[in-house]
């Protein structure tokens, strides 16, 4: 058996991967570099309200939502209320949280450091990333995005556009000798009975971000682009959605 440490509930993901990949002998995946596309400064987390088992909350994100007191991460999906995106103007206070010129956003030389060492070794370096669904979902929930791309397209442009510049700008301020292997999206776009998103949707609205993302990897070496989308992705995919 493998023993893994937990801290609390939650698994060190990193010590998991680690002490598999010497048990089974497998070769090592590879180092991950956050390049800081964070949300700051966050929201303070305060409780509105709490009716019997159910706590109204607003997050750290700014969403209202309903949830469980107890393990609230952990039990159940909480219940959104609101989102903190609804509007042009909403937008315009809640990009302030992702600013380009945010001095959080530097990358410590520790984690370069740690990088140049994994090159050294023969091991892929993985950016993460939230993909444009998965990132504007949260900014304005399932319902106001599917709406949005009728009535607010120029909104859902915008958004793009400035998750997309953040994005491109993060990878290209890395020292020249880091390269990026692979970059590894989050988006949680397809449902058990389809995709959320039509296929001229995603080439309308979220195909030039991608690009926008994925040439600045290109000039960093990248091969490789993984998307996590839950679903059932063939049946979603046609050609055109790969190239990007």
């Amino acid at each position: 058996m493998v023993q893994c440490e937990v801290r609390g509930d939650r698994p060190e993901w990193e010590s998991i991967t680690a002490k598999l990949e010497e048990y089974f002998g497998f070769d090592r995946v590879g180092v991950t570099l956050s390049v800081r596309t964070h949300l700051n400064p966050v929201f303070s987390e305060r409780i509105l309200e709490t009716r019997g088992h159910v706590q109204r909350v607003v997050d750290a994100r700014g969403t209202l939502l309903d949830r469980f007191p107890n393990d609230a991460e952990e039990s159940s999906i909480p219940r959104f209320v609101k989102f903190p995106v609804e509007s042009p103007s909403d937008w315009r206070t809640y990009r302030e949280h992702y600013r380009f010129d945010d001095p959080t956003r530097f990358i410590p030389e520790s984690d370069i450091e740690t990088v140049r060492r994994a090159v050294g070794e023969g091991r892929m370096v993985s950016v993460p990333l939230l993909g444009f669904y998965g990132q504007l979902r949260n900014w304005m929930g399932i319902e106001n995005l599917s709406l949005a791309f009728y009535d607010q397209p120029a909104l859902v442009e915008e958004m793009v556009g400035h998750w997309a510049e953040l994005c491109a700008r993060q990878i290209e301020r890395l020292p020249e000798d880091v390269p990026v292997d692979q970059v590894w999206w989050w988006r949680t776009w397809l449902s058990n009975n389809g995709s959320l998103v039509s296929p001229a949707q995603f080439r309308h609205f979220f195909q030039p971000g991608y690009r926008q993302v994925m040439d600045a990897a290109r000039r960093r070496s990248c091969v490789l682009s993984i998307v996590d989308c839950d679903g059932n992705p063939p049946s979603s995919c046609p050609a055109g959605w790969r190239r990007v």
